[in-house]
Protein backbone atom coordinates (compact mmCIF):
# COMPACT_ATOMS: atom_id res chain seq x y z
CA UNK A 1 0.00 0.00 0.00
CA UNK A 2 3.35 1.96 0.15
CA UNK A 3 1.91 4.10 3.16
CA UNK A 4 -1.35 4.75 1.76
CA UNK A 5 -4.76 4.79 3.71
CA UNK A 6 -7.81 2.84 1.74
CA UNK A 7 -10.99 4.18 3.05
CA UNK A 8 -13.42 2.01 2.13
CA UNK A 9 -17.12 2.92 0.87
CA UNK A 10 -18.26 0.77 -1.58
CA UNK A 11 -19.11 -2.52 -0.15
CA UNK A 12 -18.81 -6.05 -1.82
CA UNK A 13 -20.45 -9.66 -0.88
CA UNK A 14 -22.80 -11.86 -2.11
CA UNK A 15 -25.77 -10.69 -3.90
CA UNK A 16 -28.24 -8.94 -1.53
CA UNK A 17 -25.55 -9.33 1.16
CA UNK A 18 -22.67 -6.40 0.50
CA UNK A 19 -21.37 -6.04 3.89
CA UNK A 20 -17.60 -6.49 2.89
CA UNK A 21 -15.07 -4.00 2.87
CA UNK A 22 -12.99 -6.48 1.01
CA UNK A 23 -13.43 -9.83 -0.09
CA UNK A 24 -10.39 -11.66 -0.68
CA UNK A 25 -11.48 -15.49 -2.23
CA UNK A 26 -10.24 -18.93 -2.35
CA UNK A 27 -6.79 -19.74 -4.18
CA UNK A 28 -5.87 -16.69 -3.97
CA UNK A 29 -2.07 -15.44 -2.36
CA UNK A 30 -2.95 -11.86 -0.93
CA UNK A 31 -0.42 -9.37 1.36
CA UNK A 32 -1.51 -6.05 2.40
CA UNK A 33 1.51 -4.22 4.15
CA UNK A 34 2.79 -0.79 4.65
CA UNK A 35 -0.65 0.98 4.64
CA UNK A 36 -4.06 1.65 6.36
CA UNK A 37 -7.40 -0.02 5.57
CA UNK A 38 -10.26 0.96 7.02
CA UNK A 39 -14.26 1.63 6.62
CA UNK A 40 -16.97 3.71 7.82
CA UNK A 41 -20.02 1.10 6.57
CA UNK A 42 -18.05 -1.88 6.46
CA UNK A 43 -20.01 -4.86 8.65
CA UNK A 44 -16.77 -7.15 8.05
CA UNK A 45 -13.62 -5.05 6.95
CA UNK A 46 -11.85 -7.81 5.38
CA UNK A 47 -14.09 -11.64 4.56
CA UNK A 48 -10.88 -13.80 3.73
CA UNK A 49 -11.04 -17.32 2.00
CA UNK A 50 -7.45 -17.25 0.94
CA UNK A 51 -4.16 -17.01 2.21
CA UNK A 52 -3.44 -13.82 3.58
CA UNK A 53 -0.68 -12.30 5.31
CA UNK A 54 -1.26 -8.65 6.75
CA UNK A 55 2.60 -7.13 7.46
CA UNK A 56 3.77 -3.40 9.31
CA UNK A 57 -0.49 -2.47 8.24
CA UNK A 58 -2.94 -0.87 10.37
CA UNK A 59 -6.58 -2.45 9.70
CA UNK A 60 -9.78 -0.69 11.91
CA UNK A 61 -13.64 0.08 11.95
CA UNK A 62 -13.92 3.51 12.88
CA UNK A 63 -17.21 2.91 14.53
CA UNK A 64 -19.21 0.32 15.99
CA UNK A 65 -20.67 -0.74 12.59
CA UNK A 66 -17.83 -2.78 11.62
CA UNK A 67 -18.34 -6.12 14.01
CA UNK A 68 -15.14 -7.98 12.39
CA UNK A 69 -11.71 -6.26 11.30
CA UNK A 70 -10.90 -9.69 9.58
CA UNK A 71 -13.15 -13.17 9.31
CA UNK A 72 -11.42 -16.07 8.27
CA UNK A 73 -13.31 -19.30 6.96
CA UNK A 74 -10.40 -20.63 4.94
CA UNK A 75 -7.07 -20.91 4.32
CA UNK A 76 -3.98 -18.99 6.22
CA UNK A 77 -3.60 -15.83 7.48
CA UNK A 78 -0.48 -14.62 9.37
CA UNK A 79 -0.62 -11.17 11.43
CA UNK A 80 3.49 -10.39 11.68
CA UNK A 81 5.50 -7.09 11.88
CA UNK A 82 4.19 -3.71 13.28
CA UNK A 83 0.60 -4.88 12.89
CA UNK A 84 -2.83 -3.01 14.57
CA UNK A 85 -5.80 -4.94 14.18
CA UNK A 86 -8.57 -2.52 15.89
CA UNK A 87 -11.97 -3.48 16.57
CA UNK A 88 -14.75 -0.80 17.23
CA UNK A 89 -15.48 -1.22 21.07
CA UNK A 90 -16.76 -4.37 21.81
CA UNK A 91 -16.17 -6.13 18.47
CA UNK A 92 -14.07 -8.45 17.24
CA UNK A 93 -10.54 -8.07 15.81
CA UNK A 94 -10.49 -11.00 13.97
CA UNK A 95 -11.95 -14.76 13.99
CA UNK A 96 -11.69 -18.01 12.86
CA UNK A 97 -14.76 -20.18 11.50
CA UNK A 98 -15.15 -23.30 9.38
CA UNK A 99 -18.44 -21.60 7.61
CA UNK A 100 -20.21 -23.38 4.74
CA UNK A 101 -18.24 -25.43 2.31
CA UNK A 102 -15.10 -24.22 4.01
CA UNK A 103 -12.28 -25.59 6.02
CA UNK A 104 -12.40 -22.82 8.13
CA UNK A 105 -9.42 -20.37 8.75
CA UNK A 106 -6.08 -20.79 10.57
CA UNK A 107 -5.03 -17.77 11.85
CA UNK A 108 -1.75 -17.24 13.54
CA UNK A 109 -0.88 -13.64 15.19
CA UNK A 110 3.20 -13.66 15.34
CA UNK A 111 3.52 -10.03 16.57
CA UNK A 112 1.97 -6.70 16.80
CA UNK A 113 -1.51 -5.14 18.38
CA UNK A 114 -4.67 -6.88 18.42
CA UNK A 115 -7.12 -4.25 19.91
CA UNK A 116 -10.79 -6.20 20.43
CA UNK A 117 -11.81 -9.41 21.16
CA UNK A 118 -10.26 -13.05 19.44
CA UNK A 119 -12.96 -15.70 18.43
CA UNK A 120 -12.71 -19.19 17.30
CA UNK A 121 -15.76 -21.08 16.96
CA UNK A 122 -17.07 -24.38 14.97
CA UNK A 123 -13.46 -25.83 13.74
CA UNK A 124 -11.39 -22.29 13.54
CA UNK A 125 -7.98 -22.62 14.74
CA UNK A 126 -5.84 -19.56 16.25
CA UNK A 127 -2.57 -19.59 17.13
CA UNK A 128 -1.28 -16.57 19.86
CA UNK A 129 2.66 -16.95 19.34
CA UNK A 130 3.98 -13.78 19.80
CA UNK A 131 2.15 -9.40 19.76
CA UNK A 132 -0.75 -8.56 22.09
CA UNK A 133 -4.25 -9.09 22.68
CA UNK A 134 -6.23 -6.03 24.30
CA UNK A 135 -9.74 -7.81 24.55
CA UNK A 136 -11.32 -11.33 25.12
CA UNK A 137 -9.58 -14.74 23.80
CA UNK A 138 -13.40 -17.07 23.52
CA UNK A 139 -13.10 -20.71 21.98
CA UNK A 140 -17.01 -21.60 21.48
CA UNK A 141 -19.88 -23.40 19.25
CA UNK A 142 -22.63 -22.01 17.48
CA UNK A 143 -25.53 -24.31 15.85
CA UNK A 144 -24.92 -23.91 12.01
CA UNK A 145 -25.32 -26.82 9.50
CA UNK A 146 -23.18 -29.56 11.90
CA UNK A 147 -20.22 -27.47 12.24
CA UNK A 148 -21.34 -26.95 16.10
CA UNK A 149 -20.02 -30.56 16.34
CA UNK A 150 -16.25 -29.79 15.23
CA UNK A 151 -14.04 -28.17 18.57
CA UNK A 152 -12.59 -25.20 17.68
CA UNK A 153 -8.56 -24.70 18.83
CA UNK A 154 -7.27 -21.75 20.21
CA UNK A 155 -3.12 -21.99 21.42
CA UNK A 156 -1.60 -19.18 23.35
CA UNK A 157 2.11 -19.86 23.15
CA UNK A 158 3.77 -16.17 23.91
CA UNK A 159 1.27 -13.24 23.24
CA UNK A 160 0.32 -11.16 25.94
CA UNK A 161 -3.60 -11.34 26.38
CA UNK A 162 -4.95 -8.17 28.66
CA UNK A 163 -8.63 -9.82 29.39
CA UNK A 164 -10.06 -12.97 29.74
CA UNK A 165 -9.40 -16.46 28.09
CA UNK A 166 -12.32 -18.59 28.14
CA UNK A 167 -13.32 -21.89 26.58
CA UNK A 168 -16.62 -22.64 25.79
CA UNK A 169 -19.11 -25.66 24.72
CA UNK A 170 -16.62 -28.33 23.55
CA UNK A 171 -13.77 -26.21 22.42
CA UNK A 172 -10.30 -26.60 23.43
CA UNK A 173 -7.83 -23.70 24.88
CA UNK A 174 -3.93 -24.76 25.25
CA UNK A 175 -1.81 -22.38 27.18
CA UNK A 176 1.78 -23.51 26.84
CA UNK A 177 3.34 -19.60 27.51
CA UNK A 178 2.60 -15.91 27.35
CA UNK A 179 1.36 -13.81 29.61
CA UNK A 180 -3.01 -13.19 30.64
CA UNK A 181 -4.10 -10.25 32.56
CA UNK A 182 -7.32 -11.57 32.98
CA UNK A 183 -9.16 -14.77 34.32
CA UNK A 184 -8.60 -18.22 32.64
CA UNK A 185 -11.58 -20.79 32.34
CA UNK A 186 -13.73 -22.95 30.81
CA UNK A 187 -17.07 -23.62 30.77
CA UNK A 188 -16.37 -26.74 27.37
CA UNK A 189 -16.21 -30.04 28.09
CA UNK A 190 -12.34 -29.84 28.05
CA UNK A 191 -10.18 -27.97 30.76
CA UNK A 192 -8.13 -25.25 29.54
CA UNK A 193 -4.94 -26.82 29.31
CA UNK A 194 -1.89 -25.22 30.90
CA UNK A 195 2.08 -25.85 31.02
CA UNK A 196 3.15 -22.47 30.63
CA UNK A 197 2.72 -18.89 31.04
CA UNK A 198 2.41 -15.81 33.60
CA UNK A 199 -1.26 -14.99 35.28
CA UNK A 200 -2.03 -12.08 36.88
CA UNK A 201 -5.19 -13.09 38.09
CA UNK A 202 -6.32 -16.63 39.75
CA UNK A 203 -6.74 -19.46 37.43
CA UNK A 204 -10.51 -20.13 37.25
CA UNK A 205 -12.54 -23.20 37.04
CA UNK A 206 -12.17 -26.24 34.98
CA UNK A 207 -7.92 -25.26 34.37
CA UNK A 208 -5.48 -28.64 34.35
CA UNK A 209 -2.44 -28.02 35.33
CA UNK A 210 -1.35 -31.31 35.98
CA UNK A 211 1.32 -31.35 33.03
CA UNK A 212 3.45 -28.70 34.52
CA UNK A 213 6.57 -29.47 35.40
CA UNK A 214 6.83 -26.21 37.61
CA UNK A 215 3.83 -24.09 39.61
CA UNK A 216 4.15 -21.54 41.67
CA UNK A 217 2.48 -18.17 43.21
CA UNK A 218 4.05 -14.76 43.79
CA UNK A 219 2.92 -12.38 46.34
CA UNK A 220 4.82 -8.78 46.33
CA UNK A 221 2.90 -5.45 47.79
CA UNK A 222 -0.68 -7.34 48.22
CA UNK A 223 -0.69 -8.29 44.07
CA UNK A 224 -0.61 -12.02 43.23
CA UNK A 225 0.53 -13.43 40.09
CA UNK A 226 1.13 -17.24 39.25
CA UNK A 227 4.08 -18.51 36.82
CA UNK A 228 3.97 -22.32 35.36
CA UNK A 229 6.39 -23.70 33.22
CA UNK A 230 10.45 -23.98 34.83
CA UNK A 231 11.56 -20.83 32.19
CA UNK A 232 8.88 -18.57 33.66
CA UNK A 233 9.51 -20.08 37.17
CA UNK A 234 13.33 -19.62 37.07
CA UNK A 235 12.80 -15.82 36.19
CA UNK A 236 10.26 -15.25 38.76
CA UNK A 237 12.38 -16.55 41.59
CA UNK A 238 15.38 -14.67 40.06
CA UNK A 239 13.27 -11.38 39.89
CA UNK A 240 11.94 -12.06 44.04
CA UNK A 241 12.79 -9.17 46.45
CA UNK A 242 12.76 -8.81 50.52
CA UNK A 243 9.68 -8.72 51.76
CA UNK A 244 8.03 -10.86 49.31
CA UNK A 245 6.79 -14.79 49.06
CA UNK A 246 6.66 -17.49 46.37
CA UNK A 247 4.22 -20.75 47.18
CA UNK A 248 5.81 -23.49 45.62
CA UNK A 249 2.95 -25.66 44.19
CA UNK A 250 4.73 -28.02 41.58
CA UNK A 251 8.23 -28.98 41.69
CA UNK A 252 10.41 -31.80 40.66
CA UNK A 253 12.31 -33.57 44.42
CA UNK A 254 15.40 -31.96 45.40
CA UNK A 255 14.31 -28.48 42.95
CA UNK A 256 17.07 -25.78 43.90
CA UNK A 257 16.54 -22.10 44.36
CA UNK A 258 18.45 -19.70 45.54
CA UNK A 259 16.68 -16.12 47.03
CA UNK A 260 17.33 -13.12 48.51
CA UNK A 261 17.39 -12.41 52.43
CA UNK A 262 13.96 -11.59 53.40
CA UNK A 263 12.13 -13.55 51.27
CA UNK A 264 9.89 -16.45 52.21
CA UNK A 265 9.55 -19.68 50.40
CA UNK A 266 6.17 -22.11 51.23
CA UNK A 267 6.78 -25.26 49.73
CA UNK A 268 3.20 -27.24 49.12
CA UNK A 269 4.46 -29.57 46.19
CA UNK A 270 4.61 -33.43 47.57
CA UNK A 271 8.35 -33.12 47.35
CA UNK A 272 11.34 -31.88 49.27
CA UNK A 273 13.38 -28.69 48.02
CA UNK A 274 16.22 -27.04 48.37
CA UNK A 275 16.05 -23.25 49.40
CA UNK A 276 19.96 -21.57 49.82
CA UNK A 277 21.17 -24.61 50.91
CA UNK A 278 18.27 -25.64 53.24
CA UNK A 279 15.95 -28.44 52.97
CA UNK A 280 12.49 -27.57 52.82
CA UNK A 281 10.55 -30.20 52.85
CA UNK A 282 6.34 -30.16 51.98
CA UNK A 283 4.60 -28.81 54.01
CA UNK A 284 7.27 -26.04 55.81
CA UNK A 285 8.00 -22.81 54.60
CA UNK A 286 11.34 -20.56 55.73
CA UNK A 287 12.39 -17.02 55.33
CA UNK A 288 15.71 -16.38 54.63
CA UNK A 289 17.51 -14.87 57.27
CA UNK A 290 20.41 -12.01 56.57
CA UNK A 291 23.80 -13.50 56.92
CA UNK A 292 25.84 -12.27 60.15
CA UNK A 293 29.03 -10.25 59.22
CA UNK A 294 32.22 -11.16 60.35
CA UNK A 295 34.13 -8.58 62.79
CA UNK A 296 37.28 -6.67 61.44
CA UNK A 297 39.95 -5.28 62.96
CA UNK A 298 39.69 -1.21 63.36
CA UNK A 299 42.97 -0.50 61.14
CA UNK A 300 42.77 2.65 63.67
CA UNK A 301 42.99 0.81 67.05
CA UNK A 302 46.38 -0.05 68.30
CA UNK A 303 47.33 -3.58 68.82
CA UNK A 304 47.76 -4.15 72.30
CA UNK A 305 51.74 -5.11 72.64
CA UNK A 306 52.28 -8.14 76.23
CA UNK A 307 54.29 -7.24 78.88
CA UNK A 308 57.62 -8.45 78.57
CA UNK A 309 58.92 -10.66 81.30
CA UNK A 310 61.17 -9.34 84.14
CA UNK A 311 64.75 -10.30 83.26
CA UNK A 312 66.30 -11.99 86.69
CA UNK A 313 68.88 -9.81 88.50
CA UNK A 314 71.81 -12.04 89.86
CA UNK A 315 72.67 -12.08 93.15
CA UNK A 316 75.12 -9.05 94.35
CA UNK A 317 78.68 -10.94 96.10
CA UNK A 318 78.69 -8.76 99.23
CA UNK A 319 82.22 -10.32 99.99
CA UNK A 320 84.81 -7.67 100.52
CA UNK A 321 87.72 -7.05 98.00
CA UNK A 322 91.17 -6.11 99.52
CA UNK A 323 92.98 -3.25 98.05
CA UNK A 324 96.23 -1.74 98.33
CA UNK A 325 96.23 1.76 98.09
CA UNK A 326 100.05 2.11 99.63
CA UNK A 327 98.74 2.55 103.23
CA UNK A 328 99.60 -0.42 105.37
CA UNK A 329 96.38 -1.80 106.53
CA UNK A 330 94.11 -0.32 104.89
CA UNK A 331 91.62 -1.94 103.41
CA UNK A 332 88.42 -0.80 101.34
CA UNK A 333 84.86 -2.18 101.19
CA UNK A 334 83.37 -1.65 98.01
CA UNK A 335 80.67 0.32 97.30
CA UNK A 336 77.61 -1.70 97.12
CA UNK A 337 74.38 0.26 98.36
CA UNK A 338 73.93 -1.96 101.43
CA UNK A 339 75.69 -0.88 105.13
CA UNK A 340 74.55 -3.77 107.20
CA UNK A 341 77.79 -5.64 105.94
CA UNK A 342 80.07 -3.02 107.53
CA UNK A 343 77.83 -2.88 110.70
CA UNK A 344 78.35 -6.44 110.59
CA UNK A 345 82.36 -5.81 110.93
CA UNK A 346 82.69 -3.49 113.05
CA UNK A 347 80.68 -5.34 115.73
CA UNK A 348 83.19 -8.14 115.30
CA UNK A 349 86.12 -6.33 115.80
CA UNK A 350 84.51 -4.15 118.82
CA UNK A 351 83.54 -7.81 120.14
CA UNK A 352 86.95 -9.61 119.27
CA UNK A 353 88.85 -6.48 121.28
CA UNK A 354 86.14 -7.08 124.46
CA UNK A 355 87.29 -10.61 124.82
CA UNK A 356 91.09 -10.36 124.15
CA UNK A 357 90.71 -7.61 126.96
CA UNK A 358 88.78 -10.07 129.36
CA UNK A 359 91.26 -12.61 128.58
CA UNK A 360 94.19 -10.50 128.91
CA UNK A 361 93.29 -9.60 132.42
CA UNK A 362 91.91 -13.00 133.98
CA UNK A 363 95.93 -13.72 133.13
CA UNK A 364 97.37 -11.26 135.51
CA UNK A 365 94.83 -12.07 138.05
CA UNK A 366 95.82 -15.66 137.62
CA UNK A 367 99.57 -14.80 138.00
CA UNK A 368 98.95 -12.40 140.72
CA UNK A 369 97.09 -15.06 142.69
CA UNK A 370 100.42 -17.38 142.43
Amino acid sequence: MNGFTWNINSLVGSSGTETNGVQLLQGSTVTIENGTLTSKTAKLLIQNYCDLTIRNATLSGQDNLTEIIVSNNNGSTVITGNSTVQAAAGGIAFDSDKWGGYQGGNVTLESGQVIGNVNATNGGKISLNGGTVTGDVIASNYTYQGNEKTPANIVIDGATINGNVTAQNISNINIANGTVTGLVSSESTAPVAVTGGVFHTALGENVDTSSAEYVASVESNGQAKTVIGKANFDAAVQALKSGETINIQVAPENSTLTVPEGVTVTNTTNNNIVVNGNTVNSGENITIQPEQPTPTPNPEQPTPTPNPEPTPTPETDNSMTETNNGQNGSFTSPQTGNDSSSILYISIAFASAALLTLVSFTIRKMSKSK
